[in-house]
């Protein structure tokens, strides 16, 4: 409503000023220079050498571009700017002439002919359009805008060239109307008449330039919106600036009109490119989402993938471990057999030695009557011995079976679990993918909904360019008759009509622009849904893809679950077989247990003879060992002496060797000096012959007295060894026979003692053996051979007397371990759970002595309240007797009136003694009801402890199986757009399954999860409410 109003009074606003222009041009016109004065021309010579100076310098660029310069006359040039300004002139006056009024008798000389030229002329105009654009194109950066001036006349000269127009203007006749007529058809015509020529040439110029530098940008833009928006204000206030004209005002009203229109256009135009940019956010945005999906789901299956390895090493490292520990098993329990087996075989052969030897006694000393009855006792033992080895056989056959049936069926379990464990898995992954395809769909529906309202665009655009195509079709068709009917109207009516005409091309015009625009509009809008089609296709083809692919994972996910049933219901089975088999197990291991008791029995009856004979051997054998070790000993020390006695022959035959050797030295030391001597006392009696002549005999006698104190030296140290020699020989004498000695001493102490050690030995055995048994004499014992003799007769003496008992066999003695063991298991078992319930019960009984020494410290504040309410009662009692030992003495009437009050007193006291007497009991009571409340409450502690510890844990449970089912409804989502991604737009839409199922299944797992929250959130709040209760016992059982 605001707007139509605008434009109401905007109309009428130009209405009134094309009246006031049509006034004032037929009132007395003024000259070019009377209106801008002299200093106009100047200006206007001045913006055309500009215009000639810019027409060269491009001329001059163009030659100096392509190398041939071109000479050009001013004359040229001249003509050039003056058919430029010609078509600019054109332009104005075709697509939007400047109307100018003319007085009406100039109207009446226009003749018909001048109407069709102007027509003809009118259907030229696109042409020329084109080439006024490529004139202002080209002229625009070199004109520069010329604002014309603006003379301002005083205002009592313009009141009185009105007054004067006014009385001089004529009067027209025929029409109202004035009449108007196009500038450049005046001019073609001829022009005007008499001196209005160079008026008309000055409004020509001034129009020309306006048009130039205002008006050419604003029809350029509004024909190609691409180019640069020019300031529609800025040319209304340079037209404002003109004189008040025709021309002028039309050029206003245009510029109106056209900032009228491309602000319309401009707004639609960018409300187009807001929603496509926001169309392009969103799929941009949706893009990034599917890529961050992308990216975190490779990152979840590489993490998994990881994980799993992990796992398989670890397995691996398990199996390993499991393996060698079972290797090393096997190995222990088979030597352990064979340790047993040669056990076996020593017992057998001990057994049959001591059977061979009772045999050998019997025979020779029992009678025959006891022979057969040890006999039959032998035989019905043996037979009752083979009955139970029967059993006990077949009981470890049917042992070895029902293990082999539990390890098999141990085995089944074992593959059926994992069979279930993968079948879960790829449950829950069917799960996460029907999730994902959930939220294709939901992306898929988005995208949908984005076309369905592209399209309802395109629509509404289609229709609007129908309706501007039909509109285009009238405006042409009401042209054609107009065009026909022109030549038949009359010369006002022509003008009228050209008025129109030109109005009309004006509407076409905009018409044809709108047309373009909306075409262009809807080729970028088709564009655009071809593209979104195309991807809209592609997303189809995706879905499908998607939809084959969960409907395989659907058929897999029924076949998956169908084999859990039956692996279950296998299960079951295997259960309730491994139960039947247990109990089988249990019973015969209860007869086993029974044989093995019969069994024990009679090993017991047969062992304790054996003991006995056992006991009595093995004192034998610790006798026979300590004499052996005594003989050994003895031994032992002979040797040693033996080893004494050589070392110390050795000894003193290496002395005897050693001064052996010194003597021999000696001696040829002695004989070498004698030697030595002897020739130097021949030298010595060679040289004195020669000197006993001489008669210096001093001398020689000096030399002589030397030597035979040397010889008398020599002759000493002789003696001295010869004395050594002798005392050596003594000696070693000596010790030969002390050492004699001593090896016989030694040797008749050992005889000795292994003479007594033997009778000893002898003695012990006889007072072992029986008398019955006969020994050969322990005279002769004490010699070697006959104590050895004698212990060999008393072997086979013993021997005979054993008894063999038959050994328990191995299989029995493995039962009764595998029992022990499970045994041992089940105790360890049962002690644990013994000391929970004790643990349990410290802690109850914790809290109950605690409860205890509360209310003992209750009862002990109670009784001191007691005490001292009984003491009051003692006081209240005293003075009452006090009071009436008083008044007895004293009998007025104020005693009267106080014993009076007294009374009163007594007995309202009494009746609160009373009273407290009441309210102790109750408080006793409560006393005794708030320690049963007590122990209540600590029980019910007791309880919501253990209600609270089972909430918790099944709350953790439920987080843990929430967060598991969220983590794989999440892993499902990435996989599946992954898969999306991975299939690509070649698939095909052959799916079965239909998006409905999918839902359900969806729908479905979500129902599952939202149940699971929904308990989650009711047991949160039933644990809340337990702690709730928790604290306020504990509140209370501390107020208490």
């Amino acid at each position: 409503m605001d707007f139509s109003v605008l434009l109401v009074v905007f109309a009428i606003i130009v209405a009134i000023l094309l009246l006031i222009g049509c006034f004032y041009h037929n009132s007395k016109e003024t000259t070019f220079e009377q209106a801008y004065g002299a200093n106009a021309l100047k200006l206007l010579a001045e913006e055309k050498a500009k215009g000639k100076s810019a027409a060269q310098a491009k001329n001059k660029a163009k030659t100096l571009k392509h190398g041939k310069p071109e000479k050009r006359d001013s004359a040229d040039v001249k003509t050039e700017t003056v058919t430029e300004e010609k078509v600019a002139v054109k332009e104005t006056a075709v697509s939007h002439s400047p109307v100018e009024t003319v007085p009406t008798p100039a109207a009446a000389s226009v003749d018909t002919n001048e109407v069709r030229q102007r027509k003809k002329s009118t259907k030229k105009t696109d042409a020329v359009e084109q080439k006024e654009q490529k004139v202002t194109q080209v002229e625009q950066p070199s004109t520069t805008t010329f604002a014309p001036l603006k003379v301002e006349l005083p205002e009592r000269e313009r009141d009185s060239r009105h007054e004067k127009e006014n009385k001089n203007a004529p009067k027209a006749k025929g029409s109202d109307v004035p009449q108007v007529a196009d500038a450049v058809s005046v001019e073609e015509d001829g022009g005007l008449q008499g001196g209005k020529k160079k008026k008309n040439k000055a409004k020509k110029v001034d129009t020309e330039i306006i048009t130039k530098t205002t008006v050419a940008p604003l029809r350029s833009y509004a024909h190609d919106m691409s180019a640069t928006e020019p300031d529609v204000d800025l040319v209304i206030e340079q037209l404002k600036k003109m004189p008040i004209s025709e021309a002028s005002l039309s050029l206003i009203v245009e510029c109106l009109l056209l900032r009228q229109t491309y602000a319309g256009q401009n707004t639609k135009h960018s409300e187009e490119v807001a929603k496509l940019r926001k169309q392009i956010e969103d799929k941009e945005k949706i893009m990034t989402q599917h890529v961050k999906n992308l990216t975190i789901s490779q990152h979840a299956e590489a993490d998994r993938i990881k994980e799993l390895m992990q796992q398989l090493t670890t397995e691996k490292s398990k199996y390993s471990t499991l393996d060698k520990s079972a290797r090393d098993q096997i190995q222990a329990k088979q030597n352990e057999n064979q340790q047993l087996a040669r056990q076996l075989q020593l017992m057998s052969e001990d057994q049959q030695h001591m059977r061979e030897a009772l045999r050998k006694s019997v025979e020779n000393n029992g009678s025959p009557q006891m022979v057969e009855q040890l006999r039959g006792e032998l035989h019905g033992a043996k037979e009752r011995n083979n009955r139970l080895q029967a059993d006990l056989n077949q009981h470890q056959q049917q042992l070895s079976q029902l293990h082999a049936d539990v390890h098999n069926r141990d085995q089944q379990m074992r593959l059926l679990e994992t069979a279930k464990r993968d079948l879960e898995a790829r449950i829950q992954k069917m799960t996460v993918e029907l999730n994902q395809s959930s939220t294709v769909d939901q992306a898929l529906a988005a995208k949908d909904a984005e076309l369905s309202s592209t399209q309802r665009e395109l629509a509404n655009l289609q229709s609007d360019f129908a309706a501007l195509e039909a509109s285009a079709r009238n405006l042409k068709t009401d042209l054609k008759a107009r065009h026909e009917t022109a030549p038949a109207v009359q010369n006002g009516v022509h003008q009228n009509g050209n008025q129109n005409g030109n109005h009309e091309d004006h509407e076409h015009e905009n018409v044809k622009n709108d047309l373009e625009t909306a075409r262009k509009q809807v080729a970028r809008l088709t564009d655009e849904l071809t593209a979104a089609m195309n991807a809209r296709t592609e997303q189809e083809k995706a879905t499908d893809a998607a939809q084959k692919e969960l409907k395989q994972k659907a058929d897999e996910l029924t076949n998956l679950k169908k084999q859990l049933d039956s692996a279950q219901k296998n299960l079951n089975e295997n259960q309730t077989s491994t139960e039947r088999l247990q109990q089988q197990l249990k019973s015969l291991e209860n007869e086993q247990t029974k044989a093995l008791d019969g069994q024990k029995q009679l090993s017991a009856q047969q062992g304790n003879e054996q003991k006995e004979i056992k006991q009595q051997l093995e004192t034998l054998k610790q006798q026979f060992d300590q004499t052996a070790g005594e003989r050994d000993q003895l031994k032992q020390q002979v040797e040693k002496a033996q080893q004494e006695l050589q070392q110390r022959l050795n000894e003193i035959n290496t002395l005897k060797q050693q001064q052996l050797t010194e003597i021999d030295a000696l001696k040829q030391q002695q004989l070498n000096e004698i030697n030595t001597l002897k020739q130097e006392q021949q030298q010595h009696v060679e040289k004195v012959a020669p000197l006993q002549a001489a008669p210096d005999h001093a001398a020689a006698s000096g030399e002589v007295n030397e030597l035979k104190q040397q010889i008398e030296e020599q002759k000493r140290r002789n003696n001295e060894l010869r004395e050594k020699n002798y005392k050596a020989v003594d000696a070693v004498a000596q010790i030969e026979q002390t050492s004699k000695q001593l090896v016989k001493d030694v040797e008749k102490k050992y005889e000795k003692l292994l003479a007594d050690q033997r009778q000893e030995t002898a003695t012990a055995l006889r007072a072992l053996v029986p008398s019955s048994v006969k020994l050969p004499d322990s005279a002769k014992v004490t010699q070697p051979e006959a104590y050895r003799e004698w212990i060999h007769e008393l072997t086979t003496v013993v021997k005979r007397e054993i008894v063999q008992v038959p050994a328990a066999s191995p299989a029995v003695s493995k039962v009764a371990e595998s029992t022990n063991k499970t045994k041992t298991v089940n105790n360890d078992a049962l002690e644990s759970e013994v000391n929970k319930y004790k643990s349990i019960l410290a802690t109850v009984e914790e809290d109950l002595r605690s409860l205890e020494s509360k209310a003992v410290q209750q009862e002990q504040t109670w009784e001191r309240k007691y005490k001292d309410l009984e003491a009051e009662l003692a006081k209240a009692k005293a003075d009452k007797r006090e009071a009436t030992d008083a008044l007895k003495n004293q009998l007025s009437d104020e005693v009267r009136q106080q014993l009076t009050t007294m009374q009163t007193k007594f007995v309202s006291e009494e009746k609160q003694c009373e009273l407290l007497k009441e309210q102790l009991t109750i408080l006793q009571r409560n006393l005794e009801t708030e320690q049963k409340t007590g122990r209540d409450l600590s029980a019910q502690a007791v309880k919501l402890r253990g209600m609270l510890k089972t909430g918790q844990d099944a709350l953790q449970h439920e987080q843990n199986v929430n967060s598991q089912l969220r983590d794989h409804i999440k892993s499902l989502q990435g996989a599946e757009a992954v898969t999306v991604d991975a299939r690509g737009p070649g698939t095909t839409q052959n799916g079965d399954i239909t998006e409905a199922t999918l839902e359900a299944e969806l729908n479905e797992l979500r129902a599952r999860l939202s149940d699971r929250e929904k308990q989650l959130e009711k047991e949160t709040a039933v644990n809340k409410h337990m702690s709730d209760r928790l604290a306020s016992l504990g509140v209370a059982v501390a107020h208490s």
